[in-house]
């Protein structure tokens, strides 16, 4: 049964507190002068079956087709194929305003070309805000250019498990659950704070292997020692971007700084990226490297 509206609405502090930052960006090696890093991770596999398995994920493109976006696009398009992932993953917020809607197939068709054999893709606030356009519009939209649209759904290949989340300002945000435990399981959420959401307060919620998120770009604007300025969270800065850990389970989420800089018209100290998935043996390697 969903939760209801309501619930998703509040702030889940005592939720909240049982995650803390492992990595962020003063902790990590940031190379290269392109228009988009990428970050390499290292995650453990669940299965032996899923080691060596890679997964590219970008997310805030809010594409509008400026001579930067463009750039962007081919930087993403470089490091995507020269990664050869087997799962391409969009992680919301496609769109910048709704006068760019007809420029999304120009980004779309930059990634058709690129060597991942299964393409994923969930809502962000964007997709789940304009109530005026309907979410099926996204569906067939992605599926045009080779994307499965994932919205409070599964996606399943015997061994992976990704489960994509509507975004918690839809209101709509079932309690999570596998439907296979004997696989590797990585939840894909537009905002961290439906991460939290998603901790039912009642009974514990399934684990969470890993979670990828984006939304808040990092903070956009970080400084020294401080971080990030603000972020788009009911948990102000305190989840603006880096691997965190969730206290008595081990779960972890990381929170990408995105593509794009449409909050602000520039970024200090918070390069837009792409993350670099790749699940192996052995414990995490939570050394995050800009390349």
């Amino acid at each position: 049964m969903p939760v209801e509206p309501v619930q998703l609405l509040c702030r889940f502090i005592n939720r909240a507190e049982r995650w803390r930052r492992v990595r962020s960006y003063p902790e990590m090696d940031r190379r290269g002068d392109g228009p988009v890093a990428a970050v390499s991770l290292h995650f453990p596999a669940e299965i032996p079956a899923a080691q060596g398995r890679k997964i590219a994920f970008f997310s805030d493109a809010h594409y509008r087709g400026s001579s930067r976006d463009h750039l962007k696009a081919a930087e993403l398009v470089r490091l995507i194929t020269a990664f050869a992932p087997d799962y391409l993953i969009s992680g919301g917020d496609l769109t910048a305003y709704a006068c760019d809607l007809d420029r999304q197939r120009e980004l779309l068709n930059a990634l058709r070309d690129t060597p991942a054999p299964v393409r994923l893709a969930i809502p962000g606030n964007w997709e789940c805000g304009k109530r005026w356009l309907p979410i099926g519009y996204w569906r067939a939209l992605y599926r045009e250019y080779g994307f499965i649209w994932l919205e409070n759904e599964w996606f399943d290949d015997g061994i992976l498990t990704f489960y994509g989340a509507s975004d918690v300002s839809s209101g709509h945000l079932p309690p999570l659950h596998w439907p296979h435990t004997s696989r590797q399981r990585i939840l894909l959420a537009h905002n961290p704070d439906t991460v939290i959401a998603l901790d039912s307060p009642r009974k514990p919620r399934a684990p969470i292997p890993l979670a990828l998120c984006g939304h808040t770009h990092g903070g956009q604007i970080r400084l020294p020692i401080f971080g990030g300025v603000a972020a788009a969270s009911r948990y102000g800065r305190r989840f603006d971007y880096g691997l965190f850990v969730r206290s008595g389970t081990g779960d972890r989420m990381f929170i990408s700084s995105g593509l794009s800089q449409l909050s602000f018209p520039w970024r200090v100290g918070c390069r837009p990226e792409v993350l670099l998935i790749t699940l192996g043996a052995g414990p995490t390697d939570s050394r995050l490297k800009k390349l």
